[in-house]
């Protein structure tokens, strides 16, 4: 059941335009977020 549950969430994320992995260990998923920095910032 939990990897239904994760393969819909993970599905779910990735059509909303997240990038999504798994744990190293397969017990979980991880959501990979762009930076995004204020005016006058690091990258600016």
């Amino acid at each position: 059941m939990r990897v239904i549950v994760q393969a819909a969430v993970a599905g779910l994320l990735v059509r909303l335009g997240h990038t999504v992995t798994e744990t190293p260990d397969g017990g979980g998923l991880v959501v990979l977020a762009e930076a995004v920095f204020p005016r006058g910032g690091k990258d600016s």
